[in-house]
């Protein structure tokens, strides 16, 4: 798949991205290759963004479930009695072996809690740091 600034438009890319993807003469090129540059530039931020829109909706799911499950054990030890993130991804899991209505409210319900406790987090080591300044 050719990379575009077309495609990047449609996919609603950063101008800052696309600039740079101009610059480095990127664009029309191999999707592979695009990919390449943005890690050998450290651009892993970028890298994942391209990733997961070059994804059906299935291989998106499993990469979210993929990543999340590399950070669970840190979350838990922090926390351990807040399940939430484990359960949004357990609700995944179940989502894509039976996309019904019914599971996917219930993911789509289970990753808003997931995202509430990840804000909840973020704000108490933000209010730690606060404090200790």
């Amino acid at each position: 798949m050719k990379i575009t600034n077309k495609w990047l438009k449609e996919q609603n890319a950063c101008s800052v991205g696309i600039e740079w993807a101009t610059e480095k003469r990127l664009v029309d090129k191999d999707g592979i290759y695009f990919l390449e540059q943005l890690i050998s530039a450290d651009k892993l931020d970028w890298a994942s963004w391209l990733i997961v829109r070059v994804m059906s909706y299935e291989q998106y799911v499993r990469y979210a479930i993929y990543a999340a499950r590399q950070v669970l054990d840190i979350y838990e030890k922090e926390d351990p009695n807040d399940k939430r993130p484990r359960i949004a991804i357990e609700s995944a899991e179940k989502c894509l072996e039976n996309p019904s209505d019914k599971n996917k409210a219930a993911a789509y319900a289970a990753a808003a809690d997931a995202y509430a406790a990840a804000v909840a987090a973020v704000a108490a080591v933000a209010t730690d740091a606060a404090y200790a300044a």
